[in-house]
């Protein structure tokens, strides 16, 4: 069964996160381009990944399974179906 766009969250802990300079896996191993770079500098003086078009996510979970740091938390949606 195809995945769907938008059946997930996808949170990024900044403080964990080791920044587009540090790491950057959570960025090239995203299939929709969800996750990006902040324009801003964290208290590390970095720029942490950000979740950018959260409504292309379909929660295949690859950016929290390559996160060194465990900083990327995936949500989905829950899904009933009544037959």
């Amino acid at each position: 069964m195809a995945k769907k766009r938008g059946q997930a969250k996808v949170w990024i802990d900044a403080f964990l996160c080791k920044g587009i300079e540090g790491c950057n896996l959570c960025v090239h191993i995203c299939p929709e381009n969800v996750i990006g770079a902040s324009a801003d500098l964290s208290i590390k003086g970095v720029h942490t990944a950000v979740v950018q078009q959260l409504d292309l996510c379909t929660g295949c979970d690859l950016c929290m399974l390559h996160c060194p740091e465990l900083a990327v938390a995936v949500e989905r949606a829950e899904v009933t179906n009544y037959a």
